[in-house]
This record gives structure tokens, sequence and C-alpha cells, in this order.
């Protein structure tokens, strides 16, 4: 197994179970290895597109500009959370 592989995975298991020690160790070792654009794809991959494909089917069945306006808070709120990891 590559670093490169193992650091992946470690990375989706700690998004997936919210363990933010093995979130802290990844990100750490990203920074070290000055692979944080990698650390930053995969967040966008496993977290931010399958939130933003759901984003617009949900406002096309509700067309509701206040659920639209609650989704976007909830994420932003996400944001918040990956900032305290670091």
């Amino acid at each position: 197994m590559t670093l490169q592989y193992g650091l992946e995975a470690s990375f989706r298991e700690g998004l997936s179970s919210g363990n933010t020690s093995v979130l802290r160790e990844c990100l750490r070792t990203y920074a070290t290895i000055d692979k944080t654009r990698d650390a930053e794809a995969l967040f966008r991959t496993c977290v931010v597109k399958p939130y933003m494909d759901e984003v617009p089917a949900e406002l096309c069945c509700h067309g509701n500009i206040l659920h639209a306006v609650c989704s976007v808070t909830s994420t932003l709120s996400l944001w918040k959370d990956v900032d305290k990891i670091c």
C-alpha cells in the first residue's frame, strides 16, 4: 500500500466516522509532505460533491428558497468544523 493510498483511506474513514483525531493526523501528514491540495480535492470529492448533487434535486422537489438557505447554512457550519480540526 502506498502512502497516498493509505492517507486517502484514513481520511475517508475519519470523514465517515467523524473521528477528528484521525482527520487531524491525516491533515498534518498531508501538510508535512506538501500535498494539502490532494486533501482538499479528496474532501471535495467525498463531502462537497455528494452534498451539491443533492441540493439541486431538493430545490426542484421543494421549490422553497428557505430550504436552499438552510442547506447552504448547514454547509457553512461544516466548513467551520473543518477549520476547528486544523
